[in-house]
C-alpha cells in the first residue's frame, strides 16, 4: 500500500512540472498580448489626441481653455465656450488619464507623477498667454507667472 503511493507521488512530480511549464508559458503570452494591446491603445490615444491639437491650441489662445496643476485641461471661459469645445475637452481628458495610466505602467511610476510631468512640460512649451490653473484654483496667463 505504501510502494503505491510512492509510486503515485512519483508520478505526479513530472505532472506538476508540466503544469508550472503550462502556467508560465500562459502568462508569458498574457504578458506579451497585453504589450502589444497597450501599445496599440497607446498610438490611438495620441492620434485622436494629435488630431484635436490644432483645436485645442486656437481655445487656449482664445482664453476659453486652459491647463490645470493636474496635467488635465478645463474650460476657463465657459460663457464663451460652445458645446463642442466642452465635448472636446471631455475627450481630451479621457484620453489624457488614459495615456498617464499607460505610460505609469510603462515606467513603473503613478499616474499621478505622469500627469504632474506632463502639466510641466506643457507649462514649459506654453507661450505667454495661454491659461494656467494656480495653486488656489485661480487662472493666470503664463507671463504673469513667470519672472523675467
Amino acid at each position: 500500500m505504501k510502494m503505491k503511493s510512492k509510486l503515485t507521488k512519483a508520478s505526479k512530480v513530472p505532472e506538476r512540472k508540466a503544469d508550472m511549464k503550462n502556467i508560465a508559458l500562459v502568462s508569458l503570452i498574457t504578458s506579451i498580448l497585453s504589450l502589444c494591446v497597450g501599445a496599440q491603445e497607446k498610438a490611438t490615444i495620441k492620434q485622436s489626441m494629435k488630431e484635436r491639437f490644432a483645436t485645442i491650441t486656437k481655445l487656449k489662445a482664445q482664453g476659453i481653455v486652459g491647463e490645470k496643476t493636474n496635467g488635465l485641461v478645463a474650460l476657463v471661459d465657459t460663457e464663451n465656450a460652445s458645446e463642442d469645445a466642452s465635448a472636446l475637452i471631455q475627450a481630451e481628458n479621457t484620453d489624457r488619464k488614459a495615456l498617464y495610466q499607460i505610460i505609469a505602467e510603462e515606467t513603473e511610476t503613478t499616474p499621478n507623477a505622469v500627469a504632474k510631468n506632463n502639466a510641466l512640460r506643457i507649462f514649459k512649451k506654453a507661450g505667454g498667454n495661454e491659461l494656467f490653473e494656480t495653486g488656489d484654483g485661480a487662472w493666470k496667463k503664463k507671463s504673469k507667472l513667470v519672472k523675467k
